[in-house]
């Protein structure tokens, strides 16, 4: 006898908390944000790819009327900071600019027109550098490092060296023998273009500070607390001195879950002692909120005739152009490769390479299509479908979540109803 559960909250259609307030436009968003006196921010961003700063004159900017103040990459701290183990990153160049649209001034003034009519009045001159643009010229021993003094950072034994900025690897099981006992063996190198998220809102923030010294920010972000941490390094400033306010979200897919502008206009909000907004525009969500990355994977896969995957070995190579690609994410990616696969034998590896002169963050989706968009092509006596396939291979999954070993290094969490999920 089958018996169904009844549930009170899962399977079952419940109201959005937030439908009421968007669909009536009621709902605020960091653009909507409007305090007594706030000034206007507008950023200076980089005309070269690769270039030493030789100069900055700020000079007639900050003498032009309704300026309150300027700042540039050496007002900040002498601290570089990173999303993953490597510490590599200022959060406005001091010295050298890494990709075109890299916000090397800020400017907060009373109206927007001001303030960028004083973006243009900042004069800068440039000493060009070679680029590194591709990853596999990057592995190359000629190649221009992207960071000459890499082994002086912080995190730095997480490298490799040169432009090498993380190297992932992970195995499970006897590789090379269940290649060996496999039927079919498929193998190729696939690609994929950079590709922009493409969300409605672009970025937008408004930084300021209490009477009490403490900094509060209105944030559009995926990643509150991530910001959070992020000011506190690149600001030197304690966590419990700072506020974020996430507000809602016009999109993000990932683009918002990290530091990216909300220390300019903190910063300037400190320097004024008035609210300071800054709100991207779209061509500045093009260069500075991280669009998926173009991503060079090779992937080998081992098949039985029958259709079960018995090996994988995907080696993926992500460009990391402005040094922020979160480190994390590419180890979740090939974690949830692994337990979806559910390979009795896999071994992943994932190279994170430093460039300069383009713009970044990787998906798992690259990783996962790259795995098995072969394998309707492999000469097997059994062509499954994908979907079934995959059903198939994850009933295997199930049958294996009692191994400790495989739990702990995998980090395997069993979610809910998994057997029924599968069904």
């Amino acid at each position: 006898m089958t018996t169904t559960t009844q549930f009170k909250v899962l399977e079952q259609n419940h109201p959005r908390v937030d439908a009421y307030e968007k669909v009536t436009g009621r709902a605020a968003y960091a653009s909507d944000v409007y305090l007594p006196g706030m000034l206007a921010c507008k950023l200076l961003p980089s005309e070269r790819n690769h270039a030493r700063i030789v100069s900055i004159d700020t000079g007639a900017a900050a003498a032009l009327p309704g300026v309150r103040a300027v700042v540039t990459g050496t007002d900040f701290p002498d601290v570089r900071f990173g999303s993953g183990a490597l510490r590599d990153r200022y959060v406005m160049p001091r010295e050298v600019v890494n990709f075109v649209g890299e916000p090397i001034a800020a400017v907060a003034a009373d109206d927007e027109a001001t303030a960028q009519e004083a973006i243009e009045l900042i004069k800068v001159e440039y000493e060009d550098i070679p680029s590194v643009v591709n990853p596999l010229a990057a592995m190359a021993d000629g190649a221009a490092s992207v960071h000459p003094d890499l082994e002086s950072y912080e995190g730095y034994g997480f490298t490799l060296g040169h432009n090498v900025s993380t190297l992932l690897d992970a195995d499970r099981g006897d590789v090379e023998q269940a290649f060996r006992d496999a039927d079919v063996v498929v193998e190729d190198v696939y690609r994929s273009q950079g590709i922009n998220q493409g969300f409605l809102e672009p970025m937008a923030c408004v930084a300021d500070v209490e009477p009490s010294g403490r900094l509060v920010i209105y944030a559009s972000t995926q990643g509150p607390y991530q910001i959070r941490a992020g000011l506190a390094a690149v600001l030197e400033m304690p966590v419990s001195r700072i506020r974020i306010v996430p507000m809602e979200l016009g999109g993000g897919f990932g683009a918002k879950l990290r530091l990216a502008f909300e220390a300019f206009p903190a910063l300037l909000a400190m320097r004024t002692g008035r609210p300071v907004k800054l709100v991207n525009t779209r061509e500045e969500v093009f260069t500075m909120n991280g669009p998926r990355l173009p991503v060079t994977n090779y992937a080998r896969s081992g098949v039985m005739n029958d259709g079960p995957i018995v090996a994988r070995e995907p080696y993926t190579i992500f460009v990391e152009p402005r040094t922020r690609v979160p480190i994390i994410h590419v180890r979740d990616a090939a974690d949830a490769i692994v337990k979806l696969a559910a390979a009795p034998a896999d071994r992943i590896q994932t190279v994170v390479y430093l460039l300069a002169g383009t713009t970044p963050t990787p998906t798992a989706q690259q990783l996962a299509d790259a795995i098995r968009a072969r394998l309707p092509d492999a000469n097997l006596t059994f062509q499954p479908d994908p979907a079934i396939q995959s059903i198939h291979n994850a009933r295997r999954a199930l049958a294996s979540i009692d191994d400790t070993n495989a739990r702990h290094e995998w980090h395997w969490r069993p979610t809910y109803d998994l057997e029924r999920i599968v069904d």
